[in-house]
């Protein structure tokens, strides 16, 4: 891949917004059928080549930030082990979202790569247009439901197998190869067919193509060995299964380049990098952000993004009071146990029970108490009128303008109704309990 520094954006354009996005700007096009009725030009059909051929001579680079995350396969918006359906792409969006939003400020992905993507306009134009499209769907997605802010859209080095040990090796990764310990268990576990296709467009080999299904997946991978029509399927799937081996670790050590260019921890999303790492994780204390990335907040499930990141902005200084009890407690939790190893998913575990889901109680039992002096202090109305206002604090428990009146001439417990407000909207997870009040949104 070429070098490169940071890329320009556009007047108004996001800081590190995708180079489609960054087209879609240029051509005006906000709506899909925007997007279709455009294509329909030559003029515009050419502007989106020569936007591909920019992207591929000048790759954006991540940038290095003390919150930032770079996603890996899966959860990067590439499509790779996956799917490029835009409700697909959506789909692994707000799964991203999920896992980020309650600490990170900047999420780096992939998104679409513009490597090969020229090459597939010219020999297969209308395939290439589909993902597109698909694509623009995605973008227009992350505008709708806020998503620009925490999306910094950068180029992944193309993987590659030809130079497979010279990247496990600058991944630290050597023994892998040696020995991949997931073969075993794929070739127990997974469905796994081939079919002889004989030779393509763009090579005079003979192919075979397979498809495998894992639980490690969640859509069938496919692919193509080279291997004479005569071979046994079983000698073709032997082949198939290294090379969806090779492949997903050519991925991983893409992914893992593109978290060390910046300085970023990287998240893992695809189920088989978990499993290949697993080991090798366990031999050294995670980071904050690795901690953070496998906190599962139960209320990120049941909110959606868009009022998830609302909140965020709605809540921005509650926010950064909750972001920094939360490293705070990470790295008091990371400190204590040392060298003993470990993993990040039980450390976030136990913070999440140990820490955040007491916190909670204890701001709704104070919020209980709370309400109990509202109902008290209404109960003392003195019947000056029945216009009804909200005093919005923590409930939207509206109360009439007699009783507050009233309440306030007769009834000191209404400071203590303050206070209470007070203490509560300072506590340092209130930006959590906030969230968890807008579950079913």
């Amino acid at each position: 891949m070429a070098s490169g520094g940071n890329r320009s954006v556009s007047s108004g354009a996001t800081e590190g917004a995708s180079w489609l996005q960054e087209w879609l700007d240029a051509q005006e096009i906000r709506s899909l059928k925007q997007f279709d009725r455009s294509l329909q030009s030559a003029l515009v059909k050419k502007s989106l080549k020569e936007a591909v051929l920019l992207e591929e001579q000048h790759p954006r680079m991540a940038p290095a930030h003390r919150q930032t995350l770079a996603m890996g396969t899966r959860l990067d918006l590439s499509a790779r082990f996956g799917c490029w359906h835009s409700d697909c792409l959506k789909k692994d969006l707000d799964q991203a979202i999920r896992r980020t939003w309650h600490f990170f400020d900047k999420v780096i992905v992939a998104g679409l790569s513009p490597f090969n993507l020229g090459v597939a306009l010219e020999h297969d134009e209308t395939h290439a247009l589909q993902k597109i499209r698909n694509y623009a769907d995605l973008m227009l997605y992350i505008g709708e439901i806020g998503a620009s802010d925490l999306l910094y859209f950068a180029d992944k080095r193309l993987p590659c197998r030809t130079h497979l040990a010279q990247h496990a090796e600058e991944a630290g990764m050597g023994a892998l190869l040696a020995d991949p310990p997931i073969v075993a268990q794929l070739r127990r576990e997974a469905s796994i067919s081939v079919a002889h296709v004989g030779r393509q467009w763009n090579c005079g080999a003979s192919h075979w193509e397979y498809s495998i299904n894992h639980d490690y997946l969640d859509h069938m991978a496919t692919g193509t060995v080279h291997a004479p029509k005569k071979y046994s399927k079983s000698k073709v799937t032997a082949l198939a299964l290294d090379d969806f081996v090779q492949t997903g670790l050519s991925f991983l050590f893409s992914d893992v380049d593109f978290a060390r260019r910046s300085n970023s921890a990287l998240g893992l999303g695809a189920p088989m990098h978990q499993e290949l790492l697993e080991p090798q994780a366990a031999l050294a204390s995670p980071s904050v952000q690795e901690v953070a990335f496998d906190l599962r907040l139960p209320v990120a499930e049941s909110v959606g993004s868009r009022h998830l990141l609302q909140l965020r902005r709605q809540e921005g200084s509650s926010f950064d009071v909750f972001r920094t009890a939360l490293r705070k407690a990470m790295r008091e939790r990371i400190s204590a146990i040392g060298d003993q190893g470990n993993d990040s998913m039980t450390i976030a575990q136990e913070i999440a029970d140990d820490i955040l889901e007491p916190a909670l109680n204890d701001i709704e039992n104070k919020l209980v108490a709370s309400r109990r002096l509202l109902d008290k202090t209404a109960g003392m109305s003195m019947g000056l009128g029945v216009l009804t206002t909200t005093i919005g604090l923590l409930s939207s428990t509206p109360i009439t303008l007699g009783a507050l009146v009233g309440a306030v001439v007769a009834a000191p417990e209404i400071k203590g109704y303050f206070s209470s407000r007070k203490e509560l909207e300072t506590s340092d997870f209130y930006f959590l309990w906030r969230a968890a009040m807008m579950e079913g949104h």
